[in-house]
Formats: structure tokens, C-alpha cells, sequence
């Protein structure tokens, strides 16, 4: 899709040459999202509108901004391949991580619940401060960048849970998205691939850049994953 092209899609709802989501009223917004599945890898009007609430706020107001964000034309790592890595850690550090798991759900104050999602969530405990510190050299020697660590969260996933395609905030600039626990496989996809992990592997990608998203899970499925996000110095 090109500029002129998402400039139309407005227009032919009566908007101006710089229409922008806060114009739209409801019914509106409902096909303008089905006009947009014409054009974009997001294949459902509800895919793009959970893409769009997962996006800054600014989108709705900037018709560049939202145009950007859709089509990844200035991200330079759009188009970078995935690197899959087995064998994250090595066997006494992943018991203790899943020991730390088991302490975790035991604890369910600690954690909050993420609607769009269906997933349980903890956001940079000091356990998953740390274990990032011990992974930023393998991540700088893989990517062979220096790089900055931002964040960690852990995603617990039930029968419910889901992952609506999306791009991620700066500070996620480069994740390493690690599979802890799960019953069986459950697909990760990265822009137009698609990725299998088993437990203990990990795959790299540019959240910021690369548009990634996985299916609802399974019935009565369970996955745990940890996200590990990193930026450039």
C-alpha cells in the first residue's frame, strides 16, 4: 500500500487529505478497518483495531504516524531474519527459573492480568533483573552490537491466551523471546514467518521493527515465556 492509497481510504469516507482515527465515529471506524485488510498482513478487522489500541496514542491523531506504523516503511530491521537459538540456558539455571515460576503463580498478587492478551504478567522482578544481566553478553555477541538492556516480562498463558499482531514500544528495540514451559509447540510468527520453539529456545527478532503475533493457543493449552528487550547504545 502506498501513501496515496491510505489517504484515499479516508477520503472516501468524506474525511480531509489528513484525516486521522479521531475523525472517524463508530460505524465509520468499523469499515474503514475492513478497507484496511485489503491492504495490510493483518487479515481481520479485529486484528487491526488490536493492533491499532496496542500502538502510542498518537496514531489516532497523526495520519503519518498510524501510516508508519502500519506499513514499517522507515524501520530498518523490518526486514531482518529471526535468529532461533536452542539451549538459552544451561540446565541449573533453567531449574531455577522454573522453580521461580512455581513460586510465582503461588503469588498471584504479584502478577496482573493483561486483557487483550488472556496472559498473566510480571514486569522486571529483581530474579529476572538479574538472569537478563547474565544474558546481554550472549545477546551482544550474537548480534554483534552493543546494546543496552531495557526490560524483562514474563508472560504466563492459559487456555485463553493470545498474542493480536503488533509492534512494540523503542525501549523493545531487540527481543529475545524465551520459551520456558509449554505442552506443546505453539507458533510464534515473525512478519512472514513462522517460528516453532520448544522449551529452552529462544528467538531474536526487532520488536520495534517486526511485526509478530502468535494465534490463539491451543485448547487448554499453556505456554510460559520471558521476554528479554534490549536497544542499540
Amino acid at each position: 500500500m502506498n501513501r496515496n492509497e491510505f489517504t484515499l481510504i479516508g477520503l472516501n469516507y468524506g474525511l480531509t487529505p489528513q484525516w486521522t482515527l479521531a475523525e472517524l465515529d463508530s460505524l465509520s471506524y468499523a469499515h474503514f478497518l475492513e478497507d484496511l485488510t485489503k491492504f495490510l498482513p493483518l487479515s481481520t478487522p479485529l486484528q487491526i483495531h488490536e493492533f491499532i489500541l496496542l500502538a502510542e496514542n498518537i496514531v489516532w491523531e497523526d495520519q503519518d504516524k498510524l501510516f508508519e506504523y502500519f506499513t514499517g516503511e522507515k524501520l530498518p530491521y523490518r526486514n531482518w531474519s529471526p535468529i532461533q537459538v536452542k539451549n538459552v540456558l544451561d540446565a541449573e539455571k533453567l531449574h531455577q527459573l522454573r522453580n521461580y515460576l512455581k513460586l510465582v503463580l503461588k503469588k498471584p498478587d504479584l502478577m496482573f492480568h493483561c486483557t487483550i492478551f488472556n496472559r498473566y504478567a510480571l514486569h522486571d522482578s529483581p530474579y529476572l533483573q538479574q538472569l537478563h544481566k547474565e544474558i546481554k553478553p550472549f545477546m551482544e555477541k550474537l548480534m554483534e552490537k552493543e546494546l543496552e538492556i531495557t526490560y524483562s516480562y514474563l508472560s504466563m498463558y492459559d487456555s485463553n491466551g493470545y498474542c493480536p499482531p503488533h509492534r512494540d514500544r523503542n525501549v523493545c528495540q531487540w527481543t529475545l523471546d524465551l520459551c520456558v514451559n509449554q505442552d506443546k509447540e505453539w507458533p510464534l510468527f515473525v512478519e512472514d514467518k513462522t517460528f516453532h520453539l520448544k522449551e529452552n529456545e529462544a528467538l531474536v527478532y526487532s520488536g520495534t521493527d517486526q511485526l509478530h503475533w502468535r494465534e490463539r493457543i491451543h485448547t487448554n493449552g499453556h505456554c510460559d515465556l520471558v521476554f528479554f528487550h534490549f536497544k542499540e547504545k
